[in-house]
């Protein structure tokens, strides 16, 4: 028997070739990227998965390529949430079958509020964080004074006599020199 020669011929696969991330965005649009991120309605999970990216890639493409636009799209979306807050707030709670206020509903409005607060302070702090400033002043108002005072090394007998003049107590530490006020300074000499 004669054996068949197959002719093995290679195949070819088109290649689909997959857009990059900006391919996506633009095709998407980044007026309406940036829009969406303005509205604060959506996450940037979601709106990767509209754009057919992750939410991180979205938000550092649009930061690397349109800085000054995406600042301004995070900086509003911030400023809208401050404004939701005062929506939230002026929204009369539900009442119940018996004419009684929801507490449930209070208490969901003034978690919502509360989280609001919370962001907007942390992200725009400059405008709505809390401003705690701490002065320490002087005598009177004044400035502080700040003294520094130069002097020679003291002998044991000098510093007994100095810290005594004082008012420290007589048995307090002296670490350098190794001395207690009150100890007889003449045991010391013998060294």
């Amino acid at each position: 028997m004669a054996k068949k020669e197959i002719e093995l011929k290679p195949v070819v696969q088109p290649v689909v070739q997959r857009k990059s991330a900006a391919e996506r965005i633009n095709s998407f649009g980044v007026e309406k990227a940036l829009a969406l991120i303005e509205d604060g309605e959506l996450s940037y999970k979601k709106i990767g998965a509209l754009v057919g990216c992750t939410g991180g890639t979205v938000r550092e493409w649009l930061e690397d390529n349109h800085g000054e636009q995406y600042a301004r799209a995070v900086r509003r979306r911030y400023e809208n949430l401050a404004e939701s807050i005062i929506d939230i707030t002026d929204t009369v709670p539900s009442m119940l079958e018996n004419g009684a206020t929801d507490s449930g509903g209070v208490a969901h409005q003034r978690l919502r509020m509360d989280a609001r607060r919370w962001l907007v302070s942390k992200m725009l702090p400059k405008v709505y964080g809390d401003k705690l400033v701490q002065e320490i002043t002087g005598a009177n108002g004044g400035a502080i004074k700040t003294e520094m005072q130069v002097s020679r090394k003291l002998s044991r007998e000098e510093l007994a006599i100095e810290l005594s003049a004082r008012g420290l107590p007589q048995n307090v530490l002296i670490i350098n020199p190794p001395i207690r006020i009150g100890e007889s300074l003449k045991d010391d000499q013998e060294d």
